[in-house]
């Protein structure tokens, strides 16, 4: 199975309602979307058939401005992705795997995203898993690093 791990985008510091669920991504957040789309597009990557989303506003914005348009796969939001441990996105992804086993993605916050990335053997930048980054990994049901391998690490680019 392929596990696409996406950290939100770089998001406002604060919200209006002062709701830390409630930030909105920032111009640079909406720059690095349309780098993680553009390269979907042009790598030609199939989207895994399944796209979990924390309710946070800033990852709800992240994927469907990354996903919309690309293939058809409706983001479902999943409470369990608000600021989840390591722990808890193992456990979704085993219920996923038991469910249905095709690709997921999940989009969802740190540190729970980096160290699930970590524990399954991404090696990852020294800067760790900034906002926007893509990480694809092949992972198989044990979810162990020896049963993972990487295949691509898209950092995020907020310049473009």
């Amino acid at each position: 199975m392929k596990l696409w791990i996406l950290r939100h985008a770089r998001a406002e510091s604060r919200s209006a309602s002062g709701s830390d669920q409630d930030r909105e991504l920032a111009a640079a957040g909406w720059r690095a979307c349309r780098h993680l789309k553009r390269w979907i597009r042009d790598q030609g990557v199939a989207l895994p058939d399944r796209i979990l989303v924390s309710p946070a506003r800033r990852t709800r914005q992240t994927a469907e401005a990354v996903f919309d348009g690309l293939g058809g796969v409706t983001p479902e939001l999943h409470d369990a992705l608000w600021m989840a441990t390591t722990s808890t996105l193992v456990r979704l992804i085993q219920s996923h795997l038991a469910r249905d086993g095709n690709d997921l993605v999940l989009v969802g916050h740190n540190p729970g995203l980096e160290d699930l990335a970590v524990q399954l053997g991404a090696e990852l930048p020294v800067v760790g898993l900034k906002p926007g980054t893509l990480v694809i990994l092949e992972v198989d049901p044990s979810l162990t690093p020896d049963g993972s391998s990487m295949i691509h690490l898209v950092e995020a680019n907020e310049l473009v």
